[in-house]
C-alpha cells in the first residue's frame, strides 16, 4: 500500500508552488476538516449515511440530488479520511487565502457537482450502480486547477536533464498511482474530478463560480453578525481581504479569476 509519505513527496514534486499553510487554517478549510472527521466518527456508530448519501446512479433514479452535496464529506474509514485531509489541506488553505471564504465554498460545491454529474452519467451509460464517496474529488480537482495555473508560468517540469513533462499534466501521475493501488469505481470519479479542475482553471465554470465581488460582499455584510462570532485566531477571509492579498502577492498568487478593475470616476 502506498504510504502517506509517498503522497507527500509527490505533492512537493508536482506542486512546489502550493506551500503547506502554517498556523491555524482559514475558517472554511479548518471547519471542513473538522466536520469531515466528526462525520467519519458518526458513520462508525450509524453507518447508514454511507449508503444513503454516497454518489451513484441512484441519485438520478431516486431523484436524490442531495447526494451531490454530501458524497465528498463521507469517507470509508479513518485511513481514507486522514489521507484525503492530509492532501487536501495545503491546497484548500492556499485557495481560500487567495479567493476568500465565500467564493471557495461556492467553488467546492461546483467542483463536486460537475464531477458528480459526469460520474452519474458514466454509471448510467455502463448500467452500473457502483457508489463513491470521499473528499479525494476535491484533492484531484485542486491538483488539476493548480497545475494548469502553474503551467501558465512554468510550462514544463524538469524531472532530470533528459526527462520533462508538461506542468498541466502533473496530476496524472498521482491519478495513475491511486488507480493502481485502489482500483475500482473511484477511477471514474477521480478522472472526472481532474476534468472539473481543468475546466475551473480554464474559466469554463465561471457561470457557476464567479458571482461579482459586490454580490459576495453583500452576502458577507448580511452575515457580519455570524462572522463576528468566529474566534479571532480563526481567520475568515473576506472578499475585500482576498482581493488585497492578491494585489500584495500577485507574483505568487494563483487567484481563481483576475483582480477586479478599479472603478474610475467620471
Amino acid at each position: 500500500m502506498i504510504s502517506v509519505n509517498t503522497f507527500r513527496s509527490l505533492h512537493k514534486l508536482l506542486h512546489p508552488h502550493v506551500s503547506v499553510h502554517s498556523g491555524i487554517p482559514p475558517v472554511l478549510t479548518g471547519g471542513l476538516l473538522v466536520f469531515m472527521a466528526l462525520f467519519c466518527a458518526t458513520t462508525y456508530i450509524l453507518p447508514s449515511p454511507l449508503e444513503s448519501l454516497s454518489l451513484s446512479a441512484a441519485t438520478v433514479k431516486n431523484f436524490e440530488p442531495n447526494r451531490l452535496t454530501w458524497y465528498p464529506l463521507l469517507h470509508y474509514n479513518i485511513f481514507h479520511l486522514i489521507l484525503c485531509s492530509y492532501l487536501l489541506y495545503p491546497m484548500l488553505a492556499a485557495f481560500e487565502k487567495f479567493n476568500g471564504t465565500v467564493r471557495t465554498a461556492i467553488v467546492l460545491n461546483a467542483l463536486a457537482t460537475v464531477a458528480g454529474v459526469m460520474y452519474i452519467l458514466s454509471q448510467l451509460a455502463m448500467f452500473s450502480d457502483s457508489s463513491v464517496i470521499g473528499s479525494s474529488v476535491w484533492v484531484f480537482s485542486l491538483y488539476a486547477y493548480f497545475a494548469y495555473k502553474e503551467s501558465l508560468k512554468t510550462p514544463t517540469v524538469y524531472v532530470s536533464a533528459s526527462l520533462t513533462f508538461p506542468t498541466w499534466g502533473s496530476p496524472i501521475l498521482p491519478f495513475i498511482i491511486v488507480s493502481v493501488v485502489f482500483p475500482g469505481p473511484s477511477f471514474f470519479i477521480h478522472l472526472f474530478a481532474l476534468v472539473a479542475g481543468y475546466l475551473l482553471a480554464m474559466d469554463y465554470l465561471k457561470f457557476m463560480t464567479d458571482p461579482s465581488s459586490k454580490v459576495v460582499q453583500y452576502i458577507e455584510g448580511k452575515l457580519d453578525g455570524v462572522i463576528d462570532l468566529i474566534p479571532p485566531k480563526i481567520r475568515y477571509i473576506k472578499e475585500a481581504d482576498a482581493i488585497e492579498i492578491r494585489r500584495e502577492v500577485v507574483s505568487a498568487s494563483l487567484p481563481l479569476y483576475d483582480l477586479p478593475r478599479p472603478e474610475t470616476e467620471g
